[in-house]
């Protein structure tokens, strides 16, 4: 995770690699540290909850309520700082090495495969980018990403307890199903269980948004 925040604050700020430092931050208070020229370091400190940037890229450019738990830098105490142990986290020093840029002359392509975290970024006042996405798989299956969405919707505020469960459910029908997850149903019953095509697709999506309109 922190090799990919390194990578995007790469790409993200107009400073080279060398101008970018990662310790390592054990209480997880302090986010993010800027030093102007003058040797000043402004820091964004917060509780390590990843709700509040999550409803701080809903909410932006305003601030949403929100209710996690707020900072308490007394009860803390002390904030630590460490250098990264390359040695026991060997792919941070691999995301480092792979912190780079590409400026695209009109005309050019970039082809970055499927699932890597990348920023595009334009250069000039006027800019046209063309994007054509794929994946492997049947067009009639829908994005991952709206499974994302609902899930934020419906799941990651449960209780600890009811969001257990659910990820209990995932893992069973969805991330590591096998033979027995619905081998003492009878094939004829089995609906959305059985191996999906086009056709039950259809009957799902419209399933789907017949509970989503309610």
């Amino acid at each position: 995770n922190k090799g990919l925040e390194l990578i995007e604050a790469y790409h993200l700020f107009p400073v080279g690699e060398e101008a970018i430092e990662v310790v390592v931050h054990p209480q997880s208070v302090i986010h993010s540290m800027v030093e102007y020229v003058d040797g000043s370091v402004l820091a964004q400190l917060g509780a390590p909850d990843m709700r509040i940037p999550i409803a701080y890229t809903l909410a932006w450019p305003e601030r949403m309520e929100t209710r996690c738990e707020r900072l308490d830098l007394v009860r803390i105490g002390t904030l630590a700082f460490e250098t990264p142990d390359l040695e026991r986290f060997p792919r941070f020093a691999e995301a480092m090495r792979h912190a780079q840029v590409a400026e695209l002359a009109p005309g050019d392509a970039v082809l970055i495969p499927s699932m890597w975290w990348h920023h595009m970024e334009g250069l000039e006042a006027f800019n046209v980018l063309v994007n054509y996405w794929w994946r492997d798989a049947p067009a009639w299956m829908d994005t991952p990403m709206n499974t994302l969405m609902y899930a934020l919707m419906t799941i990651r505020d449960l209780p600890p307890a009811q969001r257990a469960i659910w990820q209990e459910v995932f893992r069973h029908y969805v991330f590591e199903p096998g033979e027995a997850t619905a081998d003492h149903i009878p094939p004829h019953a089995r609906g959305v269980l059985a191996p999906l095509d086009e056709a039950r697709v259809r009957d799902l999506r419209a399933r789907l948004l017949q509970r989503l309109n309610r």
